[in-house]
C-alpha cells in the first residue's frame, strides 16, 4: 500500500472515530431529553384533543428515533451484505424526510403567524421547504449514480478492505 494511500485510510478513520463519537454523545443528549420531558407530554399532549400541532409533534418528535436508529445501523453494523447495506442506507434516507417536514411545517407556520399572517411569507417559507425536501429526497440517487456505488458509500466505511 503506498504512503498516500494509508495516510488517507488513517484521515478518514479518524474522521469515522470523531463522527462515531459525536453521534453517540448527540443521540444520549436527545434520549435524555425525550427522558425527562416524557411525563409532561403524557399529561399535556397525550391527553388534549387531536390537533394538526399534535400530529406534528408526533411526527417530528418519534421519526427522528427512527431515524437514527438507521443511522447507527448505517455507522455500527459490521460486514453487512450488500443488500442489507442497500435496505439500511436508502431506510436510513426515507425516514430522513419526516423529522424535516415536521420541524419545516412547524417553523414555517410560526414566522407566518410573526409576520401577521403574510401570505407572501407563507408561499416564500413553503417554497424554501418544499425544495429543500425536494434535494433531501433526491440525496441517496445523486451518491448511488456519482460518487460511488451504496455499499462502497457505506460498507465500506466498515470494512477497510473495500479500499484496496
Amino acid at each position: 500500500m503506498s504512503d498516500s494511500n494509508s495516510q488517507r485510510l488513517l484521515i478518514e478513520a479518524t474522521q469515522d472515530v470523531y463522527f462515531n463519537r459525536a453521534l453517540i454523545a448527540g443521540t444520549c443528549l436527545v434520549l435524555y431529553d425525550y427522558l425527562l420531558t416524557l411525563p409532561s407530554e403524557i399529561s399535556e399532549i397525550c391527553n388534549s384533543k387531536f390537533t394538526g400541532a399534535k400530529v406534528l409533534f408526533f411526527v417530528t418528535r418519534y421519526s427522528y428515533i427512527v431515524y437514527v436508529l438507521f443511522l447507527f445501523a448505517l455507522n455500527f453494523v459490521t460486514h453487512p451484505s450488500q443488500t442489507v447495506c442497500r435496505v439500511v442506507f436508502y431506510t436510513h434516507f426515507a425516514w430522513s424526510i419526516p423529522p424535516h417536514l415536521g420541524l419545516y411545517a412547524i417553523f414555517t407556520l410560526r414566522t407566518y403567524a410573526i409576520y401577521q399572517q403574510s401570505w407572501l411569507i407563507l408561499v416564500l417559507l413553503a417554497i424554501t421547504g418544499v425544495i429543500q425536501l425536494i434535494s433531501l429526497a433526491l440525496t441517496p440517487q445523486v451518491i448511488y449514480s456519482t460518487q460511488r456505488r451504496v455499499e462502497h458509500y457505506v460498507c465500506c466505511r466498515i470494512d477497510p478492505s473495500c479500499y484496496r
